[in-house]
């Protein structure tokens, strides 16, 4: 598999004051790419298996911008999720239409309910 890698990768430790993520800790990716990988698919794929098996609960990619304690995952930022893994499994929404559908919405709200968020 050829995985396409970012030109560059910035990590940012975001602090949860109001403890919405139940004493968890969230961290911050931001992979920087010169144009959209045209392996994309196996990009995010690979980024989330890497995160899972350093022992993260969750990792998802989104649009930036769209990132808040409160939205985490909510049907008010679906949209803006393209990407979302767990220990369970990967699902990828890099379609427009798939991801602006009631369908991803749910699978979202399943992956919150499943984490306790």
């Amino acid at each position: 598999m050829n995985v396409t890698e970012p030109e560059a990768v910035r990590a940012y430790f975001l602090e949860d004051i109001d403890g919405l993520i139940h004493g968890r800790q969230c961290h911050e990716y931001d992979l920087i790419f010169d144009r959209v990988p045209s392996d994309l698919d196996s990009v995010l794929v690979s980024w989330i298996k890497s995160v899972i098996a350093a022992g993260a609960e969750l990792a998802w990619f989104a649009f930036d911008g769209s990132f808040d304690f409160n939205h985490i995952l909510t049907e008010d930022v679906a949209r803006q999720v393209f990407a979302v893994g767990t220990n369970q499994g990967i699902e990828l929404a890099v379609e427009d239409e798939y991801r602006r559908g009631s369908d991803w919405a749910d699978r979202l709200s399943d992956v919150r309910d499943q984490l306790g968020l």
